[in-house]
């Protein structure tokens, strides 16, 4: 838990599961409206992504926003990042690519043992 670094890439910037994440140990927990770069140093010491699928992506151009940049950064760090794709919206678009490539999905309004639970098993750790 120290050491797993997550970001969360989302246009709302006061998204409250966060602190509960960091409350529950979570100490390297991260967000930022979007992203410009993927070689930056500080995306690149990122393990896990959290990526809503609207209002986010625009920096770099996507035009289906959070979906493509959720598959965009799959597709370029491979099996060595984990990317969540998670949302507000009650209907996404269903058939895009990104929900078979990312390693997992989350309501935006999940209970936060929900995101918690995902964070312990895409890190490999156990619930203590």
């Amino acid at each position: 838990m120290q050491k797993t670094r997550i970001l969360f890439i989302d246009d709302q910037t006061d998204f409250p599961v966060i602190k509960i994440i960091r409350q529950a140990g979570w100490k390297n927990v991260s967000i930022k409206k979007d992203i410009v770069n993927f070689s930056t140093p500080e995306i690149g010491a990122i393990d896990i992504f959290f990526v809503d699928i609207q209002g986010v992506g625009k920096a770099l151009g996507f035009t289906d926003e959070g979906l493509g940049l959720a598959k965009a950064l799959k597709s370029h760090f491979g099996k060595d990042k984990k990317v969540v794709i998670y949302s507000a919206e009650p209907r996404g678009e269903t058939f895009h690519d990104a929900w078979g490539v990312t390693d997992g999905r989350l309501r935006k309004n999940a209970d936060p043992y929900e995101y918690l639970q995902l964070l312990y098993q895409l890190s490999g750790l156990t619930n203590v």
